[in-house]
């Protein structure tokens, strides 16, 4: 069982018991008691052992189970109790000895709620009684005394009648879950409030300062590494035996690194104040502490870190918005308009900059509904400007909501009119409009008035509309619009803007057209990439244009770009077609160089092409060097070879040949 801790955890057992035990000579073996724990870890084994997990028997030893939830809960580290829970039960059942079924009182009321069928239940394990509540034998084998008016008014769903064995059989995967036991004990994320839903909750790593240890000074990864390994309530001690100096920015920089370890860094940021800045901590890293206390849920303790800074006059807009994200990602909306309300309190004004904060802090969490409901209130009481709506409109988009899209587009325009500065709003409107059913048709018409308006969207718009006419085939709108971009929207089209009219144009096969924008994309300012130089070289190739494709691959090969492997074969084929030996040549010179598999049936399609445009000898000489590289040549490829050399009375080229083939097979 030790062993698994380093494979399963992370944690060694001994860096565990390190950690919880403060006499290790009181451990027997390598399984501690409680007298190896100290009076407060004790305590908290008896709380665990008695609460927790409720266990039968002596509570003198520490199983390895106690030790992991005791480590979490003296280094602070969230857990989750819902799974110790199930997990305990399962184990309780499963159990072939005397068994003390946990959580009476509590299962009790969900098998009342649920209505369980609690009759004639089969008791395999002999059981000892249930304390604080449950199944007593007076009951043991009855329904529920819950009666049916207990459950009216109640969904549907809650009135299903299972059987105990029905439920248990939901955890028959449990043994695939118990190899992941451990780790689920210390999962990374914050203790859930009441108001918490269960779709927002912090599933984001913390950074880490073993991220980037290099770019780390030594005094700031030792600090780190002293937080990160240290308890809480002998973290102190280890920071002063450091003997350590501290700056303002070491301070910051061991902040930003030790989300993870909230109660050691908040403990760091006392003991650096007190010690080595003079209680005169930067704005900055009082704003990492409330964000820390925040990202982790610490509520209570976030507020007592804002009064602090109130009294020391250092509180300023982005101490707020730091706490209107860290309510919002816990899925606690209220408290984050709340929050706004009383920041007249402490001396920050909840202006529109302040209720831009908070609608940004909404809208990224994917609360735009709740975003517009608290902004439809707030705007009677603070102006609202254009970026408001921009901040909304993004919101919709995320969401793909383009009902409250128009909405909210239209109340802009009555409240703030029409502002060609407002780019990211138009951007976001159209974006969300063409994404949707006939969104191109749509995007263009309001764009159209917008432009009757002289308010253009951004380059993201464009990018994203002429995308979505390559996928639909599109080439009128797509003229319309980039007549638009390269006009008068005062934009630069980029590269990746070229490519998609030159497709366009390339999958109407209006090559000429295509050809003239890669020619102006250089003039403009707009370098061909790989596509772009592999996307003309195909339909060149496909129109039998040969002879441009031949301008094009040559100085696709000039600028360092490589033609990919389908295009090269089509190339090859298509140069041998139309008798062009030299190309063909080049081409497969090309591939070879950037190529190592599949090579098989272009090289013997130039062999036998070679052959056939009686250019026997540059056959011969290509064969040789893919029999000695290691590219297959065919039987057949072989037989023409044969039949060309022997009209030649160059029977002795074929046998040379042929025990070279002979000896790579």
């Amino acid at each position: 069982m030790v062993e698994k801790w380093d494979t399963q955890v992370g944690v060694p057992y001994k860096t565990v018991l390190k950690h919880i035990c403060e006499n290790l000579s009181g451990l027997h073996g390598t399984i501690p008691t409680h007298k190896a724990l100290g009076p407060v870890n004790s305590l908290l084994h008896r709380i665990i052992t008695h609460i927790l997990t409720p266990q039968s028997g002596s509570h003198n030893r520490v199983t390895f189970s106690d030790c992991l939830i005791l480590f979490a809960l003296v280094t602070s580290t969230p857990i989750s109790f819902g799974y110790i829970m199930i997990r305990h039960m399962w184990d309780s059942v499963r159990s072939t000895r005397k068994a003390n079924l946990p959580y009476g009182m509590f299962l009790t009321r969900i098998f009342e709620y649920f209505k369980v069928d609690l009759l004639n239940e089969a008791v395999e394990n002999k059981v000892s009684s249930i304390r604080g509540g449950g199944a007593t034998k007076e009951t043991k084998g009855r329904k529920s005394a819950a009666s049916d008016n207990d459950y009216e008014g109640r969904p549907e769903s809650s009135k299903t009648i299972k059987s105990i064995k029905q439920i248990l059989g939901e955890f028959l995967n449990m043994p695939k879950i118990s190899l992941e036991a451990f780790n689920l004990f210390l999962i990374k994320i914050p203790f859930p409030s009441k108001e918490t839903e269960p779709n927002h909750c912090h599933t984001q790593p913390f950074p880490s300062y073993l991220d980037s240890p290099s770019s780390l000074s030594p005094t700031v990864k030792t600090l780190c590494h002293i937080i990160a390994t240290t308890p809480s309530h002998s973290i102190e001690q280890s920071l002063h035996d450091s003997s350590l100096s501290v700056t303002s920015s070491d301070v910051e920089q061991v902040l930003k690194l030790s989300y993870a370890f909230p109660s050691q860094a908040v403990k760091f940021f006392r003991w650096s104040g007190r010690h080595h800045l003079s209680d005169c901590h930067s704005p900055y890293s009082w704003n990492l502490v409330v964000d820390l206390l925040g990202k982790n849920r610490f509520f209570d303790a976030m507020w007592d870190a804002i009064k602090s800074m109130k009294k020391e006059r250092l509180l300023s807009l982005a101490t707020f918005a730091s706490v209107f994200s860290s309510y919002v990602a816990a899925g606690r909306v209220h408290d984050a308009v709340m929050t706004f309300e009383v920041m007249g309190n402490y001396g920050c004004v909840n202006d529109v900059v302040a209720l831009n904060s908070l609608l940004s802090a909404v809208c990224r969490d994917a609360r735009t509904r709740d975003a517009n409901e608290f902004f439809q209130m707030a705007k009677k009481l603070v102006r609202p400007d254009a970026d408001s709506y921009a901040i909304l409109m993004e919101g919709w988009e995320r969401e793909g909501n383009v009902s409250c899209a128009k909405e909210t587009f239209a109340e802009m325009v009555i409240e703030v009119g029409w502002d060609p500065a407002n780019v990211p709003a138009h951007d976001s409107f159209l974006c969300t409009l063409i994404r949707s059913e006939n969104g191109v048709r749509e995007a263009v018409k309001f764009f159209d008035s917008m432009r009757d308006r002289k308010c253009y969207p951004g380059i993201r718009f464009f990018k994203v509309a002429l995308d979505e006419c390559v996928k639909d085939h599109d080439l009128r709108n797509a003229e319309f619009l980039w007549e638009v971009l390269v006009g008068n929207a005062g934009l630069k089209a980029n590269t990746q803007l070229y490519n998609s009219m030159i497709a366009l144009y390339c999958y109407h096969t209006d090559m000429d057209s295509a050809r003239r924008l890669f020619d102006d994309m250089i003039f403009n300012g707009a370098f061909p990439d790989a596509f772009t130089y592999n996307l003309l070289f195909r339909f060149l190739i496909k129109a039998r244009k040969l002879r441009e494709a031949a301008v094009v691959f040559a100085e696709m090969v000039k600028n360092e770009f490589v033609p990919d492997r389908p295009n090269c074969d089509a190339a090859v084929r298509a140069y041998i077609n139309d008798e062009d030996a030299f190309m063909a040549m080049k081409v497969w010179k090309c591939m070879g160089e950037n190529y190592q598999e599949d090579l098989k049936d272009t090289a013997n399609l130039l062999i036998q092409g070679l052959r056939d445009l009686s250019r026997v000898p540059e056959a011969v000489k290509y064969a040789e060097d893919m029999i000695e590289r290691g590219i297959k040549v065919t039987s057949s490829t072989l037989s023409k070879l044969k039949q060309s050399l022997v009209k030649e009375r160059k029977e002795f080229v074929y046998e040379e040949l042929l025990r070279k083939w002979k000896r790579s097979h």
